[in-house]
């Protein structure tokens, strides 16, 4: 048995004898395909995407500390249960076993209102296309015939019942449990396919070296498919990202809780969200908690490592209420109450965020009220247009600003000492990981940005499950995840954007080996276009191939 048809017969006995595959894809209809995780390929699970490549293994380079992801499909020519995907014999040259993680997840699909970089909801059809990764392939039920998502739940007496989550009403789940299975349940293909993805974690006192063993795939035919897998762990850790990465994250600890809400979390829901984000790469979630568990709040951020030198801070009233009711007193009592808190636990600058998204008018207005509340906090941030800096009068210290990115916006920025983070390029949810990588990577250094602090972490309209039921009929989701009961379901754009992060802190560990072993005085726009290449894969392996010159010669 082979995996990939046609293959000459010396080739094939070379790669059985060098590999062990044990290979009976002829006897159940079973065959394998490579897919690039952060390249986006609209799936259907029937129909394959053209030009798509036989697999024959897979393998990916990783730091110690670092998430990397990878991803095949497994496609069946008749009816076969997938029972089993798990990782054997993964060891390197010295026999020493791979500390990490590697975790299988079925990439759901499902229709959505749109899958452009527009937010705006696409009112004329349905668009199926890969999003959610799951560990339960039942979760989601399509129904191909009416376009129709049915989502998997379980009602208060344990009965499990299937809700639909595509029509413009505005389901309550108050009453149901949302919940994914913690491990990877068998699933069954039938003339179609699924997106197989592998989280994978190098533990941080990983040894350096290659790791070879094989993806076991069990069926219910007792066939055993192995798949061969190399992981290299590289001998050096990634530096932190030298420019911002703020996320907009809405979630408050509360004593009630709005099930599957944005913004309600339980202490424990805010914990691991917290923790997800920070394992995705960003340094600076944005606090929308109000002063009822601020102190909590804190704690938590510190207990999971985040930074402590800045923290945004987010009360879309603050200045608003100041502006348009005159009510200076209670803003400044606000601030300063705010920036007590921070401060005294642990926090070494506070930044309050104005008006959001407001219009010229409305900047200027705020500016006397910005003035009065300086000397309780470390500068204002806002979102605005492009041209903000023109009615701004140097009394912001962060510009988070809207659609593409223009190398010339953060010189007209930076004349006036203000920050230039990027935002709405797009929003989060959109269902494509190349996009997230594409945009808030390489790109920012390119472009001169001092980072980024994309909208938003979780953001709902209407039902959270539900993509068709703006009351508004204007968005969609705009989310990395998806809330559960007892958990989050991450997304393919989700781990894009964490691709991002990682391809600049690849960049960052570069620049600072120059910096520190040669005092090379190159800037980082120069270094990165000395190996900046259409493809973010091949811009990071040359990445790799520089720091280890420099690594193997210290």
């Amino acid at each position: 048995m082979r995996f990939i048809k046609n293959h000459q017969f010396l080739r094939i006995i070379l790669f059985l004898f060098l590999w062990g595959v044990t290979s009976c894809s002829e006897e159940s209809g079973l065959s394998f395909y490579y897919l690039n995780p952060t390249k986006y390929l609209r799936l259907d699970e029937i129909n394959l995407p053209a030009d798509i490549k036989i697999l024959d293994s897979l393998s990916c380079n990783i730091t110690p500390g670092e998430f990397e992801p990878l991803s095949f499909i497994i496609k069946s020519l008749g009816k076969t249960e997938i029972l089993s995907i798990k990782i054997a014999e993964l060891k390197n040259e010295n026999n020493k076993m791979f500390n990490g993680i590697i975790d299988p997840y079925i990439v759901k699909v499902w229709y959505q209102a749109g899958i452009t970089s527009k937010d705006i909801r696409n009112e004329k059809s349905k668009l199926l296309t890969q999003e959610l990764l799951v560990k339960n392939d039942k979760l989601i039920k399509l129904d191909r015939i009416n376009e129709q998502n049915y989502l998997l739940c379980k009602t208060k007496k344990n009965n499990t019942k299937y809700i639909n989550i595509t029509d413009s009403i505005n389901s309550d789940f108050s009453d149901l449990k949302i919940a994914d299975t913690p491990n990877l349940k068998p699933f069954l293909l039938e003339n179609d396919y699924r997106q197989i993805w592998l989280k994978c974690f190098a533990d941080s006192s990983e040894l350096p070296g290659i790791y070879r063993g094989f993806i076991e795939i069990a069926t219910s035919g007792k066939n055993v498919y192995r798949i061969p897998i190399s992981i290299n762990v590289l001998p050096f850790r990634l530096d932190n990202p030298g420019i911002i990465y703020a996320i907009y994250y809405t979630g408050q600890i509360k004593d009630y809780q709005r099930p599957y809400h944005y913004v309600d979390k339980t202490e424990n829901q805010f914990n691991l969200e917290l923790k997800d984000i920070r394992d995705h790469g960003f340094n600076y979630p944005a606090n929308y908690q109000k002063n009822n568990y601020l102190v909590r709040n804190l704690e938590i951020r510190k207990s999971l490592g985040y930074a402590t030198d800045k923290i945004f801070n987010i009360d879309l009233n603050l200045f608003s209420d100041a502006v348009f009711n005159s009510d200076t007193n209670s803003l400044i009592n606000k601030v300063k109450e705010y920036s007590e808190i921070i401060k005294k636990n642990g926090w070494d600058s506070l930044y309050i965020y104005g008006i959001d998204e407001a219009d010229s008018a409305n900047i200027k207005k705020q500016i006397p009220f910005w003035q009065k509340t300086k000397k309780y906090h470390n500068g204002i941030f806002i979102a605005a247009v492009k041209d903000v800096y023109k009615y701004v009068d140097n009394e912001i210290s962060f510009a988070v600003v809207h659609g593409e990115t223009d190398v010339t916006i953060p010189e007209k920025f930076h004349k006036q000492n203000i920050k230039v983070l990027s935002y709405h390029n797009p929003q989060a949810g959109q269902e494509n990981p190349e996009i997230y990588r594409n945009n808030y990577g390489f790109d920012l250094i390119q472009k001169n940005y001092d980072g980024t602090m994309i909208y938003a972490y979780q953001k709902s309209y209407g039902n959270f499950w539900n993509d068709f039921d703006d009351p508004e009929k204007r968005f969609r989701e705009e989310a990395f995840t998806y809330p559960i009961i007892d958990g989050i379901i991450s997304t393919i754009q989700w781990e894009g954007m964490c691709e991002a992060i990682d391809d600049v802190r690849y960049f960052e560990t570069l620049y600072n080996l120059k910096e520190y072993s040669e005092n090379n005085k190159i800037s980082r726009y120069e270094l990165l276009n000395k190996f900046k290449m259409n493809d973010n894969d091949v811009t990071r392996k040359k990445l790799i191939e520089e720091i280890l010159k420099i690594v193997k010669t210290e």
